[in-house]
């Protein structure tokens, strides 16, 4: 699980692991702050925390 840069671009990646197993999961965040990519991540792992462990269907 990871937040990272790209050498040629200015916005922020992530990729993540989903719990219980699965794909990675890796994309841009589509911002350059990284406060606002930190908050997308984290939206991003409570959604797929919710779908693996709760049942919740994505939106």
């Amino acid at each position: 699980m990871s937040l990272y840069k790209r050498s040629k671009s200015p916005n922020w990646y992530y990729r993540l692991s989903p719990p219980g197993g699965g794909p990675v999961v890796q994309g841009s965040t589509g911002t350059s702050n990284k406060e606002q990519a930190q908050e997308f991540y984290d939206r991003l792992r409570v959604d797929l925390w919710n779908q693996a462990r709760l049942g919740h269907k994505p939106r």
